[in-house]
């Protein structure tokens, strides 16, 4: 069944804005995954970049944990000294 205004065939008009219409929705799909991905990898880019910032951690133990690692032989040597 054709559709008709004013005494003129419509179909090869809609059949026209139909295409459009999928091409404009291709299109802005297609963008929004471009600017997902430019989001990733700005996000991947900052996070490198704050990484390298990040001063390394200490390799050996902190004065905190030294001082308690003391005080600990120290216990232990009392402890000896008390069983003798």
């Amino acid at each position: 069944m054709a559709f008709t205004a004013g005494g003129r065939d419509c179909s090869d008009a809609r059949k026209w804005a139909s295409k459009e219409a999928s091409r404009n929705r291709r299109h802005e799909t297609q963008s929004q995954l471009l600017d997902l991905g430019g989001n990733l990898v700005t996000g991947l880019i900052l996070n490198s970049q704050q990484q390298k910032q990040q001063p390394a951690a200490p390799a050996g133990p902190s004065e905190a944990e030294l001082a308690l690692m003391k005080q600990q032989q120290e216990l232990e040597l009392l402890k000896l000294q008390l069983q003798l």
